[in-house]
């Protein structure tokens, strides 16, 4: 049989590392793809020593650029056992939204949201499914989905939709298992419940999970 791998769309140093880390533990070959090549190096040192890893550049805002990245780390690792979309447009920061241009809500949308489709309907068709694996495909939600904040209705109206793409994804793939980790707090800034090692072990859980017992969305 061989090695189980994990793409992750969005590398960055908290969450996405996390969880890279944890299915390194745990055997996987781990495929990250961010904006930054320095970055992604950065994020590849940081895996458990031996850990088999590829790399590829991509912007989530750029839907060919995701769908080459993924392309490339099939390529290098195989076709993957669990696909992650971590990406969001945090990088545009606070806004009032009634100060908000049209065409940044749109990035908003863009980046955190329209990068998840595309990441999804590749995963869908490219996932292993073979039956000695368990082809799943999480997004990383945020707890603005629910309840918005003063200054987020950007990123408020991306992660909601995103939470909703995963729904659809649910009701119109088979044999797949698309889920949602909502995060409902500031990571790593203190709080030790929004450790990012902690919140990957919902990922983690996530992918144990057998067909009859998926859990769909969970709320940390």
């Amino acid at each position: 049989m061989s090695q189980p791998s994990i793409f992750i769309i969005g590398a960055g140093p908290q969450i996405a590392s996390a969880v890279a880390k944890l299915f390194a533990s745990n055997g996987f070959s781990v495929g990250l793809s961010s904006r930054s090549q320095e970055n992604l190096d950065k994020y590849a040192a940081s895996l458990p020593s031996g850990t088999k890893h590829a790399t590829a550049v991509a912007d989530a805002g750029d839907y060919e650029s995701i769908v080459a990245a993924l392309d490339t780390l099939k390529e290098k690792l195989g076709a993957p056992t669990v696909v992650v979309y971590n990406a969001a447009s945090l990088s545009l920061g606070p806004k009032p939204l009634l100060e908000l241009p049209p065409a940044e809500f749109e990035k908003h949308l863009s980046l955190t949201t329209v990068g998840g489709l595309v990441t999804g309907q590749w995963a869908a068709k490219n996932l292993r499914q073979d039956g000695s694996y368990k082809p799943t495909v999480i997004f990383t939600g945020g707890g603005l989905s629910l309840q918005p904040r003063p200054g987020f209705a950007g990123l408020a109206a991306g992660k909601a939709a995103l939470l909703n793409l995963a729904k659809a994804f649910r009701v119109e793939t088979k044999g797949i298992h698309f889920a949602t980790v909502i995060v409902k707090g500031l990571v790593d800034k203190g709080d030790p419940y929004f450790a990012s090692p902690l919140i990957a072990e919902d990922y983690w859980k996530l992918y144990e999970e057998k067909e009859e017992a998926w859990t769909f969305e969970v709320h940390h």
